[in-house]
């Protein structure tokens, strides 16, 4: 044991030295690269100061030469305004020590201002200026909102365009960088390590199989062949009578239902004993397809152009290709149809920029800078394979495609692990996973899959435990299960509920009365943790207000009218939730794309928690495992719902705006898998049983992306 443990240690040691060397030839071949430009603006002979008497300050005041803000939301008006205005020029004191967010508010043709109407900077440090490209136009007055101290030197406005000239920005070296990238091939060199023997056996099998039936893989290649030779024509023919170029995404799908049809055939053996391997075939297809079949932008799900942004920050700079991605789909809306014409010009469109543009340091007010390192921790993978392509040379587009696919990959690869280990349930499970709103976020920028894997995963191990109260837990399980929920749960902490579950085992897993203590403790400090990441920023920074929910929205003010009203909030709580909880549109929701009727999956769902049972869960489906379990998610929802309330909605509202559907979608595995009854005996073979489940949630989630995608290409 002794010499295992060493020769253990070991090779950790020598993948973590090969780690460190590679992370290193990563920093010096980015440090290496030829410097990025960005602009530097300046305005033309007929700028005029606005910079005088007749400034408003609204909940900020001078101080020092300096505009410190003095309330939430500082607003700096500029009236009096005469002539045409092109552009804005800002000039600063002293360079910015930090990113600090500039939105600049316009009226629109009824004199009123919104978020239709402004734009927004992300100025990083070590910046003199800041400038505002307006839609050329007469102005009675123009609104500055600064997220931080100001030290404004000058202002100014002009009617004719900015003048840009190209500043070199140089990369500078980041320990923290390389310490990621350290952290990220060392634990690749452990997955590939593991899984490379497995691999190659399956490799190995897989090519004794097909020696032996070399007739039936000749007749399946030829099949396959023909169904594609024939496919090609059916689907031109299509096209012609749709007056639309060659219809690519529907003859992909075509391709996929095929495939996917004939892994069911060649697996139909294994699904009994391993239908995590029909999952994961099930689940990449059709995510894959959403990668890439949608319209090439974001605003395709929630929030997707936020968290793109936020991804490409955590280790790339911003390009303007960037910033267009960012932003195409709010000025030109999705409509009711698709176009492969449009995507294929708007790829050459942005690869073009890329490569020939200069980076800019504009962004939305939601930059990766208002979040501490752990918040971030939902974009460390797509952020890393951003960076990785880029440093490749890859096309604009193909790294936007590769930073989806990496979600989706590692969503598909926790899920896998988390059916892997249930001993019961396994379904259950499945069904909840191949939800179509959870491969489509799964498929888009989002760090809701991060969230909703993770406690799958750390669920899964948990209750595997719960089912065998005479095993001892192991320091392996205790440490998934605990660093599954701490890493899921780093993007939106305010599911730390969930960690009462953990208290749920019993004192027959551990050999001793201390050693329960001690797990109770590590338990404790876990959630605690968690549950600081979300409560300290508002201790020491000002309570959250998302200004997208209205002019009368006001985190402080809210928090008040909640104390003072406590039994008013609560009516609107629960009559709130009362509805959110029973819509269930979190099952096939689309977002931006549309929803299709989710009555097929819910009884789906009702007929495998009822079903999918076994003695074992006798130990998970008790009245204390379910009350712990409904409470922590009552409680859960309780809490989402009051920050929205808080930062969304305004002061005194009778509902709740903000609280969308998807943030149930962490919960649905553990509150569903307590349901049922051990008593219940499901006499179907498992192969038959897991054959028609699997069958029926594939069914389903095609459906679902041919009606809401694939279809709109051609109607």
């Amino acid at each position: 044991m002794k010499e295992r443990l060493q020769m253990l240690l070991r090779d950790s040691w020598r993948k973590i030295l090969l780690s460190l060397i590679a992370a290193l030839a990563v920093e010096i071949a980015y440090l290496a690269a030829p410097p990025e430009m960005f602009y530097q603006a300046s305005q033309q002979n007929n700028a005029v100061s606005i910079w005088n008497e007749e400034v408003q300050l609204v909940h900020c005041s001078m101080v020092d030469g300096k505009v410190v803000p003095s309330d939430n939301d500082p607003q700096i008006y500029f009236r009096g305004l005469e002539g045409e205005i092109n552009n804005i020029l800002i000039t600063l004191r002293e360079e910015t020590t930090g990113a600090v967010n500039y939105q600049l508010f316009y009226p629109d043709e009824q004199g009123a201002v919104s978020h239709q109407s402004s734009m927004t900077l992300m100025v990083p440090e070590g910046q003199r200026q800041v400038s505002f490209e307006l839609p050329p136009g007469e102005y009675s007055f123009l609104r500055l909102d600064v997220d931080g101290v100001f030290p404004v030197e000058d202002i100014t406005v002009s009617g004719q365009p900015l003048v840009k000239t190209s500043v070199r920005y140089q990369a500078q070296p980041s320990v923290f960088r390389v310490g990621f990238f350290t952290l990220f091939f060392f634990i690749l060199a452990i997955i590939f390590q593991r899984k490379f023997s497995d691999w190659k056996k399956e490799m190995k099998a897989g090519c004794r199989a097909l020696r032996e039936n070399r007739k039936k893989a000749v007749l399946f290649l030829s099949a396959f062949a023909l169904f594609c030779f024939l496919l090609y024509p059916a689907v031109s023919a299509f096209s012609a009578y749709k007056s639309v170029s060659f219809q690519t995404p529907l003859y992909l799908f075509g391709v996929a239902v095929f495939l996917t049809g004939s892994a069911f055939w060649f697996l139909r053996g294994q699904i009994g004993e391993k239908p995590e391997r029909m999952f994961t075939i099930l689940a990449l297809s059709a995510g894959l397809m959403l990668c890439l079949l949608v319209p090439l932008c974001t605003w395709i799900s929630w929030d997707d152009d936020t968290h793109y942004i936020r991804s490409v920050q955590v280790f790339s700079t911003l390009t303007q290709a960037d910033i267009m991605m960012q932003h195409y789909a709010s000025q030109t809306p999705l409509n009711y149809f698709f176009s492969v014409d449009i995507f294929e010009e708007r790829s050459a469109y942005l690869n073009d920029l890329y490569q020939n543009g200069q980076f800019a340091y504009m962004n939305t007010n939601m930059s990766i800078e208002s979040l501490d390192v752990y918040r971030r921790m939902g974009y460390y993978l797509p952020g890393a394979v951003i960076f990785l392509g880029r440093l490749l040379r890859l096309p604009f587009v193909s790294v936007f495609l590769l930073g989806k696919t990496s979600i989706l990959l590692c969503y598909v690869a926790l899920v896998r692990v988390a059916i892997k280990r249930l001993k019961t349930g396994k379904m259950i499970l499945a069904t909840i996973a191949l939800f179509p709103t959870g491969v489509f976020l799964a498929s888009n920028y989002s760090c809701d899959s991060w969230i909703t894997a993770w406690v799958m995963v750390g669920m899964s191990y948990f209750f595997a435990q719960l089912q065998e109260p005479d095993q001892p837990l192991t320091v392996k399980d205790t440490i998934i299960i605990m660093g599954s929920l701490v890493l899921g749960l780093g993007p939106k902490a305010i599911y730390f509920p969930l960690f009462a579950l953990l208290l749920l085992l019993p004192k027959s897993k551990f050999s001793s009365v201390q050693q329960y203590r001690k797990y109770l403790v590590i338990v404790s400090v876990a959630a605690v943790l968690v549950l600081m990441s979300f409560v300290i920023p508002m201790l020491f920074d000002s309570v959250p207000s998302d200004t997208r929910g209205g002019s009368t929205v006001s985190g402080s003010d809210q928090i008040f009218y909640i104390l003072s009203h406590p039994l008013t909030y609560t009516k609107v709580l629960l009559s709130f939730l009362w509805e959110y909880v029973f819509s269930f549109t979190c099952i096939t929701d689309f977002a931006y794309l549309g929803t299709v009727s989710g009555s097929f999956s819910l009884l789906l769902l009702g007929a495998v928690v009822f079903t999918d049972k076994s003695d074992l869960d006798r130990y998970t489906s008790t009245g204390k495992v379910r009350l712990v379990t409904m409470g922590s998610v009552f409680v859960t929802l309780c809490l989402v719902a009051t920050s929205l309330y808080i930062a969304f909605t305004p002061v005194g509202y009778s509902t709740i705006n903000g609280c969308q559907q998807r943030y149930m979608m962490p919960l649905l595995f553990p509150l569903f898998y307590v349901l049922g009854s051990a008593k219940i005996k499901n006499g179907i073979d498992r192969k038959v049983y897991h054959t028609a489940i699997l069958a029926a949630n594939g069914i389903l989630l095609y459906w679902s992306i041919f009606s809401l995608c694939i279809s709109r290409y051609f109607r």
